[in-house]
């Protein structure tokens, strides 16, 4: 017989003024199964909240194990590095203010704790919710806009997490053994709310652990949902996001070109072009099928010269 998990997890969840989104999620936390054996704490890290948030954390204390604690620089992964400073667990887990999560969410991690003790990362399934109004050509091509919905599914079996196929999880539902988390800290430059919109923080330390030879678990029985509101099943959204995508992916190149043109290189702008000029085309008389793709493409592309535009200019004023 499996024994079960008998230490402390910290459940960490970073938030900024999303008191209504904050207090269905604590409502889902309020509701989950007891745990065998195993205690825990819930973290609340406010990261600069102006809404009524400390009021919706003041709700559940009777509830929940929840400690509020104020992060005033800001940025996700400001957040984020506090709350690795402030938790007492063995393992940390980490879910967003805009899930719901199932009963066994937390269950089926101490599970795989115990299960799993050479494991340094676990991460779980995220589903996503269309909260309505929903329009047609957004419900049709959700498969192409999954990183946007963060969904994460990788089948009803346990498996192994590994970067090299993109198998590992998302920031709505991992966990990290404190050991391997408190070595390698969040960017600064990643997450939201940082100074460029970029993204991937939580990818990044996962891949990191992942790629040094630590082993990772896939845990198809711990499940969030994650609530995808009408602001965020736009076109001016969509391209917002994979904006930001494109610019994260230029932070991770190293601008080393000698020949730039604007201070692009000249694949970059020819790309750019092509690719604005095709979703255009396509935007006025292709089925979205067609011109989501192009969309998402051409917001890539201009994220990513957006960026490699303001670090050349950065470097000019500097020189």
């Amino acid at each position: 017989m499996q024994k079960s998990f008998d230490g402390c997890i910290s459940v960490a969840i970073c938030t900024r003024n999303r008191s209504s989104s904050l207090n269905l999620t604590l409502e889902s936390l309020s509701r989950m199964q007891s745990l065998e054996g195993a205690s825990w704490e819930l973290l609340i890290i406010d990261n600069g909240s102006t809404d009524s948030t400390d009021a919706v954390v003041a709700n559940f204390v009777k509830r929940l194990p929840v400690r509020r604690i104020f992060e005033a620089k800001p940025g996700l992964s400001n957040a984020r590095n506090r709350a690795v400073d402030e938790a007492c667990g063995r393992y940390l887990v980490w879910t967003d203010d805009d899930v719901t999560v199932e009963p066994g969410w937390l269950a089926a991690y101490a599970a795989a704790f115990s299960e799993y003790p050479d494991a340094a990362i676990f991460g779980g399934k995220i589903l996503p919710i269309l909260l309505p109004p929903t329009p047609k050509w957004f419900k049709d091509e959700l498969p192409q806009l999954s990183s946007l919905l963060a969904y994460r599914d990788f089948g009803a079996n346990p498996v192994e997490l590994d970067p090299k196929i993109g198998r590992v999880p998302f920031g709505a539902n991992y966990a990290i053994r404190m050991k391997e988390q408190k070595a390698i800290r969040y960017d600064a430059a990643l997450g939201a709310g940082s100074k460029l919109g970029l993204l991937g923080e939580e990818e990044q330390v996962i891949c990191a652990i992942l790629n040094a030879g630590a082993y990772g678990r896939w845990l198809p029985d711990s499940v969030v949902h994650h609530r995808i509101g009408p602001d965020r099943q736009t076109v001016s959204y969509v391209m917002k996001y994979y904006r930001s995508q494109g610019a994260t992916a230029g932070h991770l190149d190293s601008l080393s070109e000698i020949n730039l043109y604007f201070g692009l290189p000249r694949w970059l702008i020819k790309r750019l072009a092509a690719r604005f000029l095709l979703y255009r085309f396509q935007r006025a008389v292709m089925p979205p099928r067609v011109w989501v793709k192009s969309l998402i493409d051409y917001a890539f592309s201009l994220g990513q010269a957006e960026y490699w535009r303001s670090i050349y200019q950065i470097r000019i004023e500097n020189n």
